[in-house]
């Protein structure tokens, strides 16, 4: 699955971080990219940490509880729960740990690919920036 170019905007008037990126795969393979634990795991986060996940229930109301581990060797501990499921086209979930924010994430077919979009909601100012950062570094994978 080719990843495109990335995307990146902000908005710190209304907390808002954006991703868009367009994947060589259709939106149901995208989708289980995002919500089959032994998939996200590979892929999700910071080039260099690892993710232990340890429960991912993707339904609504259901939790998902995961530790990213730093290359410093630090642990971050995550847990989100999903406000809103639709397969494949959309996915809606509160992340509890630091720093809190709501994320949509949405997968658009466009011809044989996925356009996905990801939205990161209400993040508190003090931690915009530094969050955004975070998510714009380069992915594992």
């Amino acid at each position: 699955m080719a990843i495109g170019k990335d995307t990146f905007s902000t908005d710190s008037a209304n907390r808002e971080i954006a991703i868009t990126s367009v994947f060589d795969a259709p939106p149901v393979l995208v989708f289980s990219m995002w919500t089959d634990p032994k998939h996200i795991a590979q892929w999700g986060g910071p080039q260099g940490f690892t993710t232990t996940i340890y429960e991912m229930d993707v339904r609504l109301g259901d939790v998902w509880r995961y530790v990213m581990h730093g290359p410093d060797s630090v642990d971050y501990p995550n847990e989100n729960v999903f406000l809103d499921v639709v397969k494949p086209e959309r996915l809606v979930y509160s992340h509890l740990s630091d720093p809190q924010f709501q994320m949509t994430v949405t997968f658009e077919p466009q011809g044989n690919k996925t356009k996905v979009t990801a939205w990161f909601f209400s993040i508190r100012l003090q931690s915009a920036a530094r969050y955004g950062e975070e998510v714009s570094a380069p992915t594992r994978g």
